[in-house]
């Protein structure tokens, strides 16, 4: 609220103590950010690992490059996390 407030408000900071409050709460979301895309990143790697596999015996020689491709990984990883484990394989 302190943030929404803040860029609602104001276009620059001129207080020490709210540029620091601002400043820390930045810190914070980046952090959570970064730490979600790991975990997205860590659970999508293995589903690329055996998409490409998979998709290279077919025959697509493209494929070998799908485990270098982040947003990819973080897209199936987003998926995996988020699917409902009552209907997986």
């Amino acid at each position: 609220m302190l943030l929404d407030l803040t860029i609602k408000v104001i276009d620059t900071i001129r207080s020490e103590k709210l540029a620091k409050s601002v400043s820390d709460i930045l810190r914070k979301l980046e952090n959570a950010v970064q730490g979600a895309s790991s975990c997205f990143y860590a659970a999508g790697l293995p589903l690329v690992q055996k998409i490409s596999v998979i998709c290279q015996k077919f025959g697509n020689f493209y494929a070998s490059g799908w485990v270098y491709d982040f947003s990819f990984i973080t897209f199936l990883g987003v998926l995996q996390v988020n699917a409902n484990k009552t209907f997986s394989l």
